[in-house]
């Protein structure tokens, strides 16, 4: 929290204020992903049910922290590579990865979180 308390002090207020979440029992290639770590990459990942996906997240949250990391890197990439996406160049930014491991979630591995700050210039906010 203090590093991003010195960030706003340094660049000021943010212009955007980005929360992802990892939708694990749902996305496709997470499904993948984590058929592969159970050395099934044959598998079809919209053939396995939701119980299955559970069970396999269940056995390899690893890989599920490190699938979202990926996803969230190209996100970040994507941003910084295309200007006009969020109005204007980006020209710092700040992020964070958080993860709960809430008993009451859903899955396993509880909600998967990347808070990402974005502070640009020259976007309709700026005028």
């Amino acid at each position: 929290m203090n590093e991003l308390i010195a960030f706003i002090k340094c660049v000021g207020p943010p212009t955007w204020f980005i929360t992802l979440s990892c939708n694990d029992l749902n996305w496709l290639d997470m499904r993948k992903a984590l058929l592969i770590a159970d050395k099934r990459p044959g598998v079809d990942p919209a053939s396995i049910c939701i119980d299955e996906a559970q069970q396999l997240i269940e056995m390899y949250p690893v890989v599920l922290s490190r699938h979202f990391s990926r996803r969230v890197n190209a996100f970040m990439s994507h941003i910084k590579r295309n200007p006009g996406f969020l109005g204007g160049q980006v020209v710092d930014h700040w992020w964070r990865i958080s993860e709960s491991w809430k008993p009451t979630s859903p899955s396993f591995g509880g909600d998967k979180k990347c808070t990402i700050f974005r502070h640009t210039r020259g976007n309709c906010f700026d005028r």
